[in-house]
């Protein structure tokens, strides 16, 4: 009897010590997403000096940034879609906070990898690899 008193007792004191509240979840998700759009930022200056000389790219690699903004915030809008005299937090609850930084966090790390791709470069012989810089040998 000791033994499952103090078993139980140990899970609730487990669960309890893992337990956080809405707002900490939230504040730790949109931390994420705030460290992804950082990253993005610094992807996107290192593209601009890198490929400083080349303004054709620089004028197509611009558009498709600004491009790719108006689609994140398109997708989002379409993910939490809401009538104009709505509050998402109270449409969606409070997890939309949450929910809305993943959605974020998701895209922005997908276009990160795309914009690594021109940071870093790609092997000799990729013939697809189009405006892409070689690889520094």
């Amino acid at each position: 009897m000791k033994k499952g008193v103090l078993l139980v007792a140990l899970l609730v004191a487990s669960l309890a010590a893992t337990a956080q509240t809405q707002a900490a979840m939230n504040a730790k998700t949109c931390g994420e997403y705030r460290k992804a759009d950082q990253q993005l930022n610094q992807l996107y200056q290192q593209v601009l000096k890198l490929y400083a000389k080349d303004a054709v790219f620089l004028k197509a690699f611009k558009a498709s940034q600004v491009a790719w903004l108006k689609f994140r915030d398109a997708q989002t809008e379409a993910l939490f879609p809401k009538q104009p005299t709505e509050v998402k937090q109270v449409t969606y609850g409070s997890v939309y906070s949450l929910c809305n930084c993943q959605s974020l966090t998701s895209l922005t790390n997908d276009r990160n990898k795309q914009l690594k791709v021109w940071v870093v470069g790609i092997e000799e012989g990729d013939v697809c690899s189009g405006s892409v810089r070689r690889k520094a040998q």
